[in-house]
């Protein structure tokens, strides 16, 4: 899968778990088995989006970064992003990155309140 495809596909599971959630015990609980599920799906498909976007843009990426990216974004994204594209270009992707935060977590909180208000 491209970069950009994972990237939908993250979004997807973002609203997804938004909209099954309201409907499970603990819902909005950070632990509960959506949350963790949520989790491990994010995990993956970060992983696999920073070894996608390395290879679009043809660099090899500093050791262990696709890993950090999946496991500690916060740290992972600037690390990746740095370390393969410079200040400039690293600088773009950390504001794209904090964009594309900013966005799922607007679409998990607008499913969970229109599933939780319209549904069921």
């Amino acid at each position: 899968m491209s970069a950009r495809q994972l990237l939908i596909v993250l979004g997807l599971v973002w609203a997804i778990t938004g909209t099954i959630e309201p409907h499970l015990p603990n819902a909005g609980e950070p632990l509960n088995a959506m949350g963790v599920v949520q989790g491990i799906a994010t995990t993956v498909l970060l992983f696999a989006w920073c070894r996608a976007h390395a290879r679009a843009h043809a660099i090899r990426p500093a050791t262990g970064a696709a890993l950090l990216v999946g496991i500690f974004a916060p740290i992972g994204v600037p690390y990746y992003a740095f370390r393969g594209f410079g200040l400039r270009g690293g600088a773009r992707l950390i504001a794209f990155a904090i964009v594309g935060f900013v966005a799922l977590m607007a679409v998990y909180f607008l499913c969970f309140t229109v599933s939780a208000r319209f549904i069921g």
